[in-house]
Parts: structure tokens; C-alpha cells; sequence
């Protein structure tokens, strides 16, 4: 090739779609390709004998300014991103390498738009930090939190508003809204609407998720802790009265005439019942005692309290006290009657399954009573 053709590559320079600039020690632009409109927004004219100081964005420029110095020091440096605000006030993020020519005085740099390849990253990272915030939430407060500080970083300004139509703290039936302060340039436009959007779905992943969890958890018809959680928190009982010492008391309860309701008065009218004694037991307790339902017209629960105050036979007389009072269920007052059995730690059983299995057996004890709806009796009553 001739040095006629090669010196005529030059005239191709300002083909490129990077910008080639020419800046001197005090960091004036000296000479640009015509790519620097595609970058920058300014034409050439514009941004000779302009400071490239004025352009840098005002977070970026320390560390900007300590790259230039590296580079007046005779550093080759490549890959470094900054950001710079566009005529049109927008913001480029902006990748360089750049040189110091000792011949000339000056710093030969290349400049390459990549702010397409961040919006794409930080869609990429909003899904990711948003997910991850979502799944460490146990509740609005902290779900707003997590996703607060996980977009903020994305998108300075952003505030998030997580809120329940009643003021509770359930993960259900939220509103999710996306504000933010400042102007925005399309692009920024785009990332927030693009987060306002991924919020709105990954809170409905998680109520999703809480719904299916509760379903999981808790008796569909009555609210109440199912057998799995019942056994559970049995379990975790057990280890604490291991470690610590002490005892608690399950009571296993049937309820007496509850299928003649059913034959009679039809499942609706079971169901309505089955409701009702769930309530009762539960103010026949104290809130940390555990009342679950095990099945059909079987309830079963764990009292830990110590002290007469507490005694399972006196929580066992307010039960059948609550229960049979009737329930009135259309134009009838229907009636059912509890048998109780008892079974404790440890007198009766050291584990979770002989304990059930105990206090199981003390209930169709009960049953053949009937004098007194509860099995073993007190041994206040002997």
C-alpha cells in the first residue's frame, strides 16, 4: 500500500462512531472527530477550546480528574466510564482509553458511548435487586424498605409506596406506586418505568407466594393453624421444655353432635359451627397458646403457661363452657358438646407423636364419661 493511501485513512476518521479527542494539560479540548456529536451532542466547533471539566458530571469529576493525572503522568489507561451531560442535557455514560502524546503535549483519548449497555445492565440489576429484596420481606414495612434501597441505588430520587387499602400489615390486596423527584431524560424515563412495572409484578409474586404459604399453613375454613404447623410448633415446644425445663399440656377436642348437624341441618350449617367453635376456642386461651384444627370436627391445642391461673383443667372448664353455649345458625339454635382429653410433658409422653396418640385415647375416654366432658379429671375433683 502506498503512503498516498495510507495517509488518505484519515479522511476516514470521522466515520467512526466513537469520538477521537485531542486535549491539552489543562484539559481543553484541542481537536475532536466528528463522531464527538454522536457521543457529546456538540458538534466540533462547539467543543474546541472548551474545558472538559464543564461537560463531566459534578459525581464523577474527582475521580475523572485523578484519571487525567494519571495520564499526564504517562499512564496508558483504558476501559475507564465516567458520565458527562449531553447538550441536550442528558446524561452519557462514557467509556475512555486514553494516552499522553509527550511529542505533542497532549492527551489522545477515545470516547465510546455505552450508556445503551448501562440501561441494559441496570434493568438487568433492578430485576435481580428487586427479586432478592422481595424474598427477604416478611411484610410491607420491610418489603418497602428492601425495594427502597435496592432501587435507589439504580435510580437516585426513586421513592417507592407500598400501602394496604386498611392500614394492616398483611401482603395482600396492595397498592404499589413509583415516584420520583428531579427531571428525567428518556432513557432514565424508561429505567423508572421499567422498575415501576418489575415492583408491581414481584409484590404480586409475593403475595402470591404468602397466600400459597398460608394455604399451606392454616385450615381454609376456619383461619386456624393446620396439623402441619400444629406439629410444628409442638416440636419447637418440646425443645425449649427439653432445654429449659418445665411442661405443657395438649388438649384434644371432638365435638359431640356436630354430625347430626351436618345430617340435618346440611354442610353450611356445619361449616357456620365449625367457624363459631374455632372463635370460642380461641378466647377460651391466651394468644400464645396454639388452638388448630385437625380435621373435620377435631381441634387440638398446646398450652405452655404454668400455674393455677393456667391449669389445663381450668382452660379445659372455660372450653366446654364457651362451646356449649348454642349457635344460632338461621332460625335454629344448634348445640354441640366438646370431649376433652389431656395429655402432658412429660408426665404422659416425652415426644411430639405419643403425646398426640395419649391425648387422643384421653378424649374417647372422655366421650364414654359424659359426666364430666373431660379426661383424666382434675385431681381437684377426686
Amino acid at each position: 500500500m502506498s503512503k498516498q493511501k495510507i495517509a488518505s485513512l484519515s479522511h476516514y476518521i470521522d466515520l467512526l462512531l466513537d469520538a477521537i479527542c485531542l486535549v491539552d494539560a489543562e484539559g481543553f479540548f484541542v481537536d475532536v472527530s466528528a463522531g464527538c456529536e454522536r457521543v457529546f451532542g456538540y458538534t466540533r466547533d462547539e467543543l474546541i477550546g472548551r474545558n472538559i471539566r464543564e461537560l463531566i458530571h459534578p459525581d464523577d469529576l474527582e475521580p475523572t480528574m485523578a484519571t487525567a493525572d494519571r495520564v499526564l503522568k504517562g499512564q496508558a489507561v483504558t476501559f475507564f466510564e465516567n458520565r458527562y451531560i449531553r447538550k441536550d442535557g442528558s446524561v452519557a455514560h462514557i467509556m475512555w482509553s486514553a494516552r499522553w502524546a509527550e511529542q505533542d503535549k497532549l492527551r489522545v483519548a477515545v470516547a465510546r458511548n455505552i450508556s445503551e449497555r448501562k440501561h441494559v445492565e441496570a434493568k438487568q440489576h433492578a430485576m435481580y435487586s428487586i427479586s432478592e429484596a422481595v424474598h427477604a420481606a416478611d411484610n410491607i414495612e420491610q418489603l418497602t424498605a428492601n425495594i427502597s434501597h435496592a432501587v435507589s441505588s439504580i435510580l437516585p430520587g426513586l421513592k417507592l409506596s407500598i400501602t394496604h387499602q386498611d392500614g394492616t400489615a398483611d401482603l395482600a390486596d396492595l397498592t404499589v406506586s413509583c415516584t420520583h423527584n428531579g427531571r428525567l431524560d428518556a432513557a432514565d424515563q424508561a429505567l423508572f418505568e421499567f422498575i415501576n412495572t418489575q415492583v408491581a409484578i414481584a409484590v404480586e409474586r409475593h403475595q402470591l407466594l404468602a397466600k400459597l404459604k398460608h394455604l399451606a399453613l392454616y385450615d381454609e375454613l376456619t383461619g386456624l393453624p393446620n396439623r402441619s404447623l400444629f406439629n410444628d410448633r409442638l416440636d419447637s415446644a418440646l425443645k425449649r421444655k427439653q432445654r429449659s425445663g418445665g411442661s405443657l399440656t395438649i388438649l384434644y377436642i371432638d365435638l359431640d353432635g356436630f354430625k347430626a348437624i351436618n345430617d340435618t341441618w346440611g354442610h353450611e350449617a356445619g361449616d357456620i359451627v365449625l367457624k363459631q367453635i374455632a372463635i370460642r376456642l380461641q378466647d377460651s386461651v391466651r394468644s400464645a397458646d396454639t388452638v388448630a384444627r385437625l380435621a373435620g370436627d377435631e381441634f387440638v391445642i398446646l398450652l405452655e403457661g404454668d400455674g393455677p391461673a393456667h391449669s389445663p383443667w381450668v382452660v379445659a372448664e372455660k372450653i366446654v363452657c364457651n362451646v356449649e353455649q348454642p349457635i344460632r345458625v338461621a332460625e335454629a339454635e344448634l348445640r354441640v358438646l366438646p370431649s376433652i382429653g389431656l395429655a402432658s410433658f412429660p408426665t404422659d409422653a416425652l415426644d411430639a407423636t405419643a403425646l398426640l396418640r395419649h391425648a387422643d385415647h384421653a378424649m374417647y375416654k372422655a366421650k364414654k364419661t359424659r359426666n364430666q366432658y373431660i379426661y383424666p379429671p382434675s385431681p381437684a375433683w377426686n
